[in-house]
């Protein structure tokens, strides 16, 4: 449970994943291949305050600072490695988000009580709307694997509230609000005109607050911006920018509040109780392409992740 044996271990795994990966390249002379770095983002998780105060001192001395340095340099030699083994005429380094401080943890909910758009209550039906949904989705089979996994932590927050009366709420993860409609969790919001007006209504509620009271975050439109593609019945209906940085979690009264954890690193894990402890998810994606690549980028192409399929698509179809 030790900090310095998690990194040890995600160096091991790191470096036999690109082994082995270089290997069943050769070996099957395959043509595309994809290999996913996990360790990175489990480092980041944890050790963000570390890294940011790394950056901010001459003096490097620190334990954790020398497990960093360790880590990032392994790091580049497992992609050096790759592309001095495989020699590939494509390479693509892709993440889907960055990794940011997490300074604080928010909780939409507390403010759409106050409002009167949520009501509390004793009992719920929320599994059963987020199971509808899932279900409709994912299909019957993943929607049963789902329920066995859900901790009784989230199943708790699911029946805080009376979700026949409750109009909008917010989730742990998402820096944003639903609409309760009635197609996708059975809940009393029946037309588009309701979702629109509700979601124009609370936004301008939002907003009023002051800016400090609302840790400069801000709400808007997002859902109908996204209509008809695919997942999006997956969106909130409101986003809330500015978040970049805040864990969104029910387990708090209050709008937002300081993260308790972000500062050192503990030597012994067993004082880290989440994935999250210092650092989580950014809003900007990277995208490092090698020169083949950028070849076949249209200008038409969205600057977004889109184009990381757009361009194995395009590359896979040559002949």
């Amino acid at each position: 449970n030790s900090t310095d044996g998690l990194f040890e271990q995600l160096s091991k795994k790191e470096t036999t994943r690109t082994d082995v990966f270089i290997d069943l390249c050769n070996q099957e002379s395959a043509k595309f291949g994809f290999l996913v770095n996990r360790g990175n983002t489990i480092v980041e998780y944890l050790s963000r305050f570390e890294i940011e105060s790394y950056k901010e001192e001459k003096v490097r001395d620190k334990w954790i600072w020398k497990l960093l340095e360790s880590h990032f340099k392994e790091l580049d030699n497992q992609i050096r490695k790759l592309y001095e083994n495989l020699k590939p005429e494509y390479f693509i380094i892709t993440a889907d988000h960055s990794i940011v401080p997490s300074q604080y943890w928010a909780n939409v909910n507390p403010f759409l009580v106050d409002q009167g758009y949520l009501f509390r209550n004793n009992t719920g039906g929320m599994m059963t709307a987020t199971k509808k949904l899932i279900k409709n989705v994912l299909g019957k089979k993943v929607a049963s694997g789902i329920k066995k996994s859900v901790s009784s932590e989230i199943i708790d927050s699911m029946d805080k509230y009376n979700w026949k009366q409750s109009v909008a709420f917010g989730k742990t993860y998402i820096p944003g609000i639903f609409i309760n409609d009635s197609k996708r969790f059975n809940g009393p919001i029946q037309s588009e005109d309701d979702i629109n007006k509700l979601v124009e209504e609370i936004c301008i509620r939002f907003n009023s607050i002051s800016e400090e009271e609302r840790l400069n975050m801000k709400a808007i439109p997002y859902r109908i911006n996204l209509k008809g593609r695919q997942f999006s019945d997956y969106l909130p209906d409101i986003k809330l920018t500015g978040s970049e940085g805040v864990f969104f979690h029910e387990k708090g009264d209050s709008l937002f509040w300081p993260n308790e954890n972000y500062g050192d690193v503990p030597k012994d894990l067993s004082k880290v109780k989440h994935a999250a402890f210092t650092g989580d998810k950014g809003g900007n994606p990277l995208c490092v392409l090698s020169r083949g690549c950028t070849n076949h980028i249209n200008e038409k192409d969205e600057n977004n992740l889109t184009l990381i399929y757009k361009l194995t698509e395009r590359i896979l179809s040559i002949k």
